[in-house]
Parts: structure tokens; C-alpha cells; sequence
């Protein structure tokens, strides 16, 4: 459910409110430093330019936050996300795998509802795909590639790609529980 406007945020950020973005920087910095930690491989400096970007991209987003969509701790997450992808291609650093990525702890209460109860299990299932589903998964949900660049930087055929990319979600909704169906009403 959505906060009321003018207690949100973000909402006071688009409309200019300099200590609206002092409490956003408390709120989340954390959570942002914590994966441009991890996405940088510890190295501080790197990781302090990118919360900089973050932040600035939040300040410049802030007006496109829509509260019925999602929490500000996702909107914060999904742009902080974004920069660090771009910033990976940029750069093409080490892969990291994705079961291997920690969230960083908050203090809020609402924190683990915020990005998803089913975190835990949803990394349980990753560990249990084969490795070459793992890593083609990894490599489009993670780091943000094309399955074009997954061809490229994997040198597996584009018809592989999709196979494995394709049956580790399958894998994985099993594991989790949760079934899919197409557009036409069949079970996927």
C-alpha cells in the first residue's frame, strides 16, 4: 500500500526538499553501498563513485516514482541495479555468481519484504541448477546481458543460451513452487 504523498520520499525529492534527500541517503545508503561494494570487488573507490552515481540518478528519477508500483527501497534498488550494470559493461570486471551475493542487512523491520521474502530460496535454487543454466542465468539476470552478449562472452551457441536459460527457470520455479502459464492459458 502506498505511503501518503507528502511523507514519501521520493515524492519530496522531485518537489526539491533538501532534507527529504538527507533522509534518503540514511535510509538506503547502506543498502546501495553494500551492492556497490560487491559489484566493484571491495574496492572502495570505486564503489564510493558509484553510490555517487546512484544517488544522483535517484535525485534525478525521484519524479518517476510511482508508490502504487513498488517501495521506494525497490525503486532505489532497481535504478542502484541499472548503474551498476552499466558500469560492469563499462568496465567487464571479475563475474561474480549470483548465489554467492549477499543483501546487505537494515535495520528497518519492512527491509527483507521490501526486496523479496523469497530471497533465500531463490538463491537455495540456483544452487541446485547445473552449472551452465547457473551461469547463463547469472549472466542475463545478474549483469544485465543480451542472450547476443551471453553468445559472446560464454562462445555457446545462441540456440544453447536460450535452452539453458530456458530450463533454469523452469528448474527454479519448480524448486520455488510457483508455476507459469503463456499468454494462451498453457502451462509453460
Amino acid at each position: 500500500m502506498a505511503r501518503d504523498v507528502p511523507d514519501n520520499l521520493l515524492v519530496r525529492i522531485a518537489q526539491g526538499d533538501p532534507l527529504a534527500t538527507q533522509e534518503c541517503l540514511r535510509r538506503h545508503g547502506a543498502m546501495v553501498w553494500s551492492l556497490a561494494l560487491r559489484s566493484t570487488h571491495g574496492r572502495r573507490a570505486e564503489a564510493e563513485d558509484a553510490v555517487q552515481e546512484i544517488f544522483i540518478e535517484v535525485w534525478r528519477s525521484a519524479a518517476k516514482y510511482n508508490p502504487e508500483k513498488g517501495s521506494e527501497s525497490l525503486f532505489v534498488a532497481m535504478i542502484a541495479r541499472r548503474r551498476l550494470i552499466d558500469r560492469f559493461r563499462a568496465r567487464a570486471p571479475e563475474m561474480v555468481d549470483i548465489a554467492d551475493v549477499e543483501i546487505a542487512a537494515d535495520d528497518s523491520p519492512s527491509h527483507e519484504a521490501e526486496i523479496g521474502a523469497d530471497y533465500g530460496a531463490v538463491r537455495q535454487g540456483l544452487k541446485l541448477l547445473k552449472p551452465e543454466e547457473r551461469r547463463v542465468l547469472d549472466l542475463g539476470f545478474v549483469y544485465g546481458m543480451t542472450q547476443s552478449e551471453i553468445v559472446e562472452q560464454t562462445g555457446m551457441p545462441l540456440g544453447t543460451v536460450k535452452s539453458h536459460m530456458r530450463r533454469g527457470l523452469i528448474r527454479l520455479r519448480e524448486f520455488m513452487g510457483v508455476s507459469s502459464t503463456t499468454n494462451d492459458g498453457q502451462e509453460a
